[in-house]
């Protein structure tokens, strides 16, 4: 009987970890994508710090956007460990740095204030 009840709760444990294992690289893909969405618009942008840059850098966002949100929201309905919550909070702070140091390339102000609308855009996105 002792042995019994010793593997179903190792058996319960087990399926424990494998299913966080699954959630914490599905919470790492994302932010990775999230990652590599900002560095994209930060080339395009860096190549050239103009109105078109901006414009070129919120078609990719508008292109990607759909996907990366469903993944967030099919992310979102899972019981997420809280080292990974935590993860994903500083990844936000992350997005934002990258944000910032995209802007600082950006010398005209109307431009910059495109480029600040756009960010806005993605922190509304998957910030919230």
């Amino acid at each position: 009987m002792r042995k019994k009840a010793l593997l179903l709760i190792l058996s319960v444990c087990l399926m424990a970890i494998g299913c966080h294992g699954a959630i914490k690289k599905e919470t790492q893909d994302y932010i990775n994508e999230k990652d590599e969405l900002i560095l994209q618009m930060g080339k395009v942008i860096e190549a050239n710090p103009t109105q078109t840059g901006v414009d070129e850098a919120r078609k990719i966002f508008e292109t990607k956007k759909t996907d990366l949100k469903s993944k967030k929201m099919d992310l979102f309905k899972k019981d997420i460990p809280f080292d990974m919550v935590q993860k994903l909070l500083n990844s936000n702070v992350s997005d934002n740095n990258m944000f910032n140091s995209i802007s600082s390339l950006l010398k005209d102000w109307p431009v910059r204030e495109s480029f600040t609308k756009l960010q806005n855009d993605f922190t509304d996105e998957f910030h919230k």
